[in-house]
C-alpha cells in the first residue's frame, strides 16, 4: 500500500512537471507572434463584451428578469465566464481532437509516450488567449459581489476554489465525451460546435427557460452547473440548495464518464495505416 502511494505521488509529481516544461514552450510559441496574441485576445473580449452589452440592454427594459436582479445575473454570467476561461485554456484538445489525432494519426506519436495519453493531448493544445475572458470574468464576479444584497464572506469565496474546478470538471468531461465519438465515427469537428454554442444559454438563470430547455441543460448536456447552479449558493437561493452542493459531485461523475469513454474509444483506435 505505502509503495503504491510513493509510485503515485512519483507519477503525479511527474506529470506536473511535464505540465510546467509544456506550459513554457508553448508560452514560447505564442511570445514568438505577440501581436497575434494580443489580437486574439482583444477579439475575445470584444466577443464577451458584446455577451455583457446583450445583459445590460435587456434590464435597462425589465428590472427583474423573473425574479433575477442585475448583479444576480451579472454574477452568475461572472462564474460562468471564468469556468469557461479556463477551459478554453485546453479546450483546443477537444475541438481539433478527431481531425488532428484520429483521422491524420498523430495518436499514435502520443501513444508511444510513456505519459497519460490524454494528458499529453491537453498540454500539447494548450492556449494563453483564455487568460483575458480569466481576468474579465473575475473582475465581473468582483463587481457584481459588491452589488450584491447578500454579499459573499471569506468562507463563500473559499467555497469558490471548489465549485469554479467542478463547473471545469463538467465542461471537460462532456466535451471529452464528443471529441471521444470520433474513435467510432471520424468526422472532422462532429457535433461539437453546435454543442459548444449552446453554452451560451448556461450564463443565464436557468428558471427563464422553459422546462424542456431547463431539463436538457441540466441532465443532458450540463451546462447548468458549469454555473447557474454553483452560482446560486452565493447567492443565498436556498431552494437550489441541493443542485448547489451538489456540482462536485456532478463535476467528478461528468468527467469520469467523459474519461471512461476516451479510454473505450482508445482500445478500438488501429491508427491510420499507410
Amino acid at each position: 500500500m505505502a509503495g503504491s502511494a510513493r509510485d503515485l505521488g512519483a507519477s503525479a509529481l511527474r506529470h506536473l512537471r511535464l505540465a510546467g516544461l509544456y506550459a513554457v514552450q508553448m508560452a514560447k510559441t505564442r511570445l514568438e507572434y505577440r501581436g497575434d496574441l494580443v489580437v486574439e485576445c482583444a477579439a475575445s473580449l470584444l466577443s464577451q463584451a458584446c455577451g455583457l452589452a446583450v445583459v445590460g440592454i435587456i434590464f435597462e427594459s425589465v428590472p427583474l428578469l423573473r425574479g433575477w436582479s442585475r448583479p444576480e445575473v451579472f454574477f452568475i454570467y461572472g462564474f460562468a465566464l471564468t469556468a469557461q476561461a479556463l477551459f478554453e485554456a485546453v479546450a483546443d484538445g477537444f475541438y481539433w481532437f478527431a481531425d488532428k489525432y484520429v483521422i491524420r494519426g498523430e495518436l499514435d506519436r502520443i501513444l508511444l509516450r510513456p505519459a497519460n495519453p490524454l494528458f499529453q493531448v491537453l498540454l500539447e493544445n494548450l492556449s494563453f488567449e483564455f487568460l483575458a475572458d480569466l481576468a474579465l470574468g473575475l473582475s465581473i464576479l468582483g463587481l457584481a459581489s459588491a452589488a450584491l444584497e447578500r454579499s459573499p464572506g471569506p468562507g463563500d469565496w473559499a467555497l469558490l476554489l471548489v465549485m469554479v474546478p467542478s463547473a471545469v470538471l463538467v465542461l471537460s468531461g462532456l466535451f471529452l465525451a464528443l471529441a471521444s465519438v470520433s474513435f467510432w465515427a471520424e468526422d472532422k469537428v462532429g457535433v461539437l460546435p453546435p454543442v459548444y454554442n449552446l453554452m451560451a444559454f448556461g450564463r443565464y438563470p436557468l428558471t427563464i427557460y422553459h422546462p424542456a430547455l431547463r431539463a436538457l441543460l441540466s441532465w443532458v448536456l450540463p451546462y447548468g452547473f458549469v454555473a447557474f447552479y454553483p452560482s446560486t449558493g452565493f447567492l443565498g437561493r436556498a431552494e437550489l440548495s441541493a443542485y448547489f452542493w451538489g456540482t462536485p459531485a456532478a463535476g467528478l461523475v461528468t468527467f469520469a464518464v467523459g474519461y471512461q469513454v476516451f479510454r473505450a474509444g482508445l482500445r478500438r483506435y488501429r491508427s491510420t495505416g499507410s
